[in-house]
């Protein structure tokens, strides 16, 4: 279990590449209140390096909830969980960090 990911494209902007990705691996196709959390990590490889930069999105609004998703190939399963059962089904490090930050911004 573990966040959507995805590369950003030349010439992309990463708000663009966040809604593409959303909506090819779970479906969503307006995510809204896009929010940065920030604390991004480069590792390299070799001559490559690859740059995870956390966002957090708000699924629905409370006038229009989600319906109904729809995951990609690359989604075995999801499901909305409260903050404690997340933190512990998060298997990396970076990925607990990243929802501890979005938990902190939102009290």
């Amino acid at each position: 279990m573990g966040p959507v990911v995805g590369p950003v494209t030349p010439g992309e902007k990463i708000e663009e590449a966040i809604h593409r990705e959303v909506l090819a691996e779970i479906g969503l196709k307006r995510p809204v209140h896009l929010q940065e959390l920030p604390h991004p990590q480069k590792e390299l490889f070799g001559d490559l390096g690859m740059i995870e930069w956390p966002f957090a999105w708000q699924a629905g609004t409370p006038t229009e909830p989600v319906q109904k998703l729809h995951p990609g190939p690359m989604i075995g399963e999801f499901q909305w969980l409260p903050f404690e059962q997340a933190f512990q089904q998060l298997e990396g490090e970076g990925d607990r960090g990243a929802l501890v930050r979005l938990q902190l911004s939102l009290q």
